[in-house]
């Protein structure tokens, strides 16, 4: 079969690798449709970051090159003995995610923070630019007949949404600014819709499709950093309060920055970016704030949370974040190429093996 590989920085290939095989505890996926992740961008632009180049990884024994993709949905075609609850035909997403389940994160609950942890499509096994991906029995969940593949693949990104939006204990009637304008942010605003946001403000750094997608999907207000003074604009929409929660999630100075002089007193911020270097923090302004700043790390039984969220209709619209779908043999043209070349013109780009 064709599959995308991660070889070394700038060198992502479709090689021909054999099939792979059901093994007990695993299943097989039939790939219908795999998301391309900005995590991708970095490892062809600045890796190796994550993928296991310097030699074989401490879970999966695997060393590049690696088949990349990890926000994906298909269709179970094979299950390996001993994998309980999963059947031929069934419609799944995969989360990505393999861990020790023994440490005191896995005993928590907190599997996200695994010492071991591994992450399918990055640090090995099959990943999901691949026709067939072969995975760990539990970390695929059944998808209802409401949501389709499609959606599907963006359930991971929006998980992660998920995941801040819990670990910040937002609720009903608070307000949320979103910085941020990326498949996490517009995934974020999806969720904190879902769970009753009096206010969603959404903070970008220029106009186009991300921006125009805020819109759609139903920000009260689409604030430009190009173009005015976020916190200033915040302020004014907020009478002076400041929003009660911020989820940054563009990893700059200027929108962590944006993110302390927006939250109200007593406010949170949560942190869901990868920062590409140490960046500044005016913790004087927290503390006269008495502000939380927290890390939101991917996610932990958020899956089905969300999945639930998505058959019940409370996250509306998650389709019109797909802005391009994409045949395998035209992904590193017509997927990474776009998004290299210019990333403010395309949301979620969607990839069929």
């Amino acid at each position: 079969m064709k599959a995308l590989r991660y070889h070394a920085r700038g060198d992502f290939r479709i090689d021909d690798v054999p099939d792979p095989e059901v093994r007990p505890g695993t299943v097989m996926v039939d790939v219908d449709w795999c998301g391309v992740c900005g995590s991708e961008l970095h490892e062809f632009e600045e890796g190796p970051i994550q993928v296991p180049e310097s030699g074989p990884n401490a879970v999966t024994g695997e060393t590049v090159p690696v088949i990349l993709g990890h926000e994906f949905a298909g269709v179970v075609s094979a299950v390996g003995a001993g994998s309980e609850g999963v059947r031929v035909g069934d419609r799944v997403v995969v989360e990505p995610l393999m861990y020790c389940k023994t440490c005191a994160a896995c005993r928590a609950g907190d599997y996200h923070l695994c010492k071991s942890l591994a992450i399918i499509g990055i640090h090995g096994v099959a990943g999901g630019y691949s026709p067939h991906a072969v995975v760990p029995a539990y970390t695929v969940h059944k998808l209802p007949e409401s949501v389709p593949t499609d959606v599907g693949a963006l359930i991971e990104p929006l998980a992660v949404g998920w995941h801040a939006m819990r670990i910040a204990h937002f609720r009903a009637g608070q307000t949320a600014l979103v910085l941020g304008a990326g498949p996490i942010g517009l995934a974020t605003l999806l969720c904190v819709q879902a769970a009753g946001a009096e206010l969603t403000i959404m903070g970008v750094r220029r106009p186009g499709a991300r921006a125009d997608t805020a819109h759609v999907l139903g920000a009260h207000a689409v604030l430009d950093s190009s173009q005015t003074n976020v916190a200033e604009e915040i302020m004014a929409l907020t009478n002076g309060r400041g929003v009660d929660v911020v989820f940054e999630t563009s990893g700059s100075q200027e929108a962590m920055d944006t993110a302390i002089a927006s939250v109200a007193v007593g406010g949170t911020i949560a942190s869901l970016a990868v920062w590409a270097k140490p960046g500044q923090c005016d913790y004087m302004t927290l503390l006269l704030k008495e502000a939380t700043l927290i890390g939101s790390m991917c996610y932990s039984n958020d899956f089905q949370p969300v999945i639930k969220a998505l058959d019940e209709g409370r996250i509306r619209g998650a389709e019109n974040m797909i802005t391009k779908r994409v045949k395998l043999d035209d992904v590193l043209t017509d997927a990474f190429g776009t998004l290299l070349n210019d990333r403010s013109q395309h949301v979620k780009v969607l990839v069929s093996p």
